[in-house]
């Protein structure tokens, strides 16, 4: 098994511990036990119930299991509903920020940008000295 899952499992595993009995009960047994065994058990994770947990150091995919796990066993029927009103809010921007055509929009307006500074770099276009020169010298000659 791959090793972030483990530590994600791991990371669980320590959540619903430091919670305790109360909130272990409400799971389904298998559902508890597979995180038990798949946990990694080198990494056993200690988390202060007196702190929240985003200052705890957890990962995104242990904190995403915890909300499903809250979602789906430990919520009542208003709770369900306001999380998943957040949720659904979140998947809209998050849509939005990253749909195709705001990409591309961002992506056209980025070359005209481009665009536009390399006209204006071709209108500030300087001769270099050797072609000066060499039109002085050419137009000495043509001259007689």
């Amino acid at each position: 098994m791959d090793v972030g899952v483990q530590r994600t499992y791991s990371e669980v595993y320590g959540i619903l511990n430091m919670m305790g009995e109360f909130y272990i009960n409400k799971l389904p047994k298998k559902l508890y036990s597979m995180i038990e065994t798949q946990r990694a058990m080198d990494y056993n994770p200690q988390y202060d119930i007196n702190q929240g947990l985003e200052s705890q150091n957890i990962g995104r995919q242990s904190l995403a299991m915890i909300m499903l796990i809250h979602l789906d066993y430990w919520s009542d029927e208003e709770q369900k509903s306001e999380i998943k009103r957040i949720l659904k809010k979140n998947q809209e921007e998050i849509e939005e920020k990253y749909s195709i055509d705001k990409i591309f929009e961002r992506k056209k307006e980025n070359v005209q940008e481009i665009e536009k500074t390399e006209s204006v770099e071709l209108v500030e276009y300087k001769e270099p000295i050797i072609q000066k020169i060499r039109k002085f010298i050419y137009g000495i000659f043509h001259r007689k």
